[in-house]
């Protein structure tokens, strides 16, 4: 694995886990019973037992939710490790440039701006950082193992 496909692990985690939420709140909308009117269908005054939303939904409702709690752990074991290793590195503008953007998930122009950088020098600086972390994680890959 890449030193950047590694770092990249942390925003797909943290992306599935916001879809996760999403659908969690979908669920949640359904377990509530809340839903439009549909004025063409006629309900007939014997109508047959079916589970509530709240049976129907539930089973689904608590598999999103333990799914959703073991990726944040996951993440969060994700981010430490990451973090240690980013801190490995010696040259301070490496390091920042890693943390912003793959840590807090800035965008470029905004990592040039905050750190009174051009644009194409950042992304030296991002090459150069990539290439002591691959380095940092090879050596680290040797007595650890990844998930």
């Amino acid at each position: 694995m890449t030193a950047k496909e590694y770092l990249q692990q942390i925003r797909k985690l943290d992306i599935q886990i916001r879809n996760k939420q999403l659908e969690l709140r979908r669920i949640e909308l359904l377990m509530s019973g809340v839903k439009a009117l549909d004025f063409e269908k006629k309900e007939t005054a014997a109508s047959k037992s079916s589970p509530s939303p709240q049976e129907k939904y539930y089973p689904l409702y608590e598999k999103y939710e333990k799914s959703i709690k073991n990726d944040v752990a996951k993440l969060v074991q994700l981010k430490h490790e990451a973090m240690t290793l980013i801190d490995r590195i010696e040259d301070a503008d490496c390091m920042d440039v890693l943390y912003r953007r793959y840590i807090h998930y800035q965008k470029w122009e905004l990592i040039a701006v905050e750190m009174n950088f051009s644009y194409k020098w950042i992304h030296c600086i991002h090459q150069k950082a990539l290439d002591l972390f691959d380095e940092i994680l090879k050596e680290y890959t040797k007595v650890h193992t990844f998930m």
